[in-house]
């Protein structure tokens, strides 16, 4: 499988979790985002792969502004990432 940039799921994750105050360090939570992933057909090792493709990831950053709304105080790409990888990278070990 070719890695594609995917910096917008970066963005989504971040806000589905603060919208819906979910913690995926909890028991039914991993569950979840095991199930997730196995629907998405995402392997658990991508996730211990995550932090060495921060570069790859940051390729489409600027589609993804280009996408939001002007009114929207949006971070830098690092910020949705850096979150991603402190709330997921349990799942792959």
């Amino acid at each position: 499988m070719t890695p594609k940039s995917r910096a917008r799921d970066f963005y989504d994750i971040f806000n589905l979790i603060q919208n819906f105050k979910m913690d995926f360090k909890t028991k039914a939570n991993i569950a979840l985002a095991h199930d997730i992933l196995a629907a998405k057909k995402v392997p658990l090792k991508f996730i211990l792969q995550i932090d060495a493709q921060r570069e790859l990831h940051r390729g489409s950053w600027e589609s993804v502004i280009q996408t939001i709304n002007q009114q929207e105080e949006l971070q830098e790409f690092d910020f949705y990432y850096d979150f991603v990888l402190e709330n997921f990278s349990h799942l792959g070990r």
